[in-house]
């Protein structure tokens, strides 16, 4: 015998999901979807961004430190104390710009010897800076034009 509150009870147990339920689910899905890439997205060109930046960076460093010529200069250090005279260091100031980084720079002081000068007596193994290059004295003798660092061999070589 058949009742028709049994097949009501059958049709709510073998109840699936509605065509609005499933439409649903696929809208959610692809927002969450979306969401999440674009995610995976931006932090993939923050890496590859900031990398290219670190490495045109990392460039221009090595530029600057293997640079022979800039702005001549000298890097005075007052002592804490008040005693005694200040430190002076012979070098050069570089500006180069990083590619790259929009409109950045970088400003590195170089050590260098000090600038050779005429009338000076050098001695064996002295360095002087000369028109952008480091020389060492090869005889000790006292300097003149006809004897500057630039005209090597006798008594300077290029270091």
């Amino acid at each position: 015998m058949y009742r028709g509150g049994d097949r009501l009870n059958a049709l709510r147990q073998n109840k699936g999901f509605t065509l609005i339920e499933v439409l649903i689910s696929f809208v959610l899905l692809a927002i969450l979807a979306t969401v999440t890439l674009s995610l995976f997205s931006q932090g993939f060109q923050s890496i590859t961004k900031f990398g290219n930046r670190s490495e045109s960076m990392h460039l221009t460093r090595k530029d600057i430190e293997q640079a022979t010529s800039g702005t001549d200069g000298n890097l005075t250090i007052n002592k804490v104390s008040g005693a005694g005279a200040p430190i002076t260091i012979n070098g050069e100031t570089v500006n180069k710009q990083i590619t790259g980084a929009s409109g950045s720079s970088l400003d590195l002081f170089i050590a260098t010897p000090p600038q050779w000068a005429a009338t000076v007596d050098y001695t064996l193994n002295d360095q002087v800076r000369y028109k952008g290059k480091n020389y060492k004295c090869l005889r000790p003798h006292t300097s003149s034009i006809s004897n500057a660092p630039d005209m090597e061999g006798f008594y300077w070589t290029d270091i």
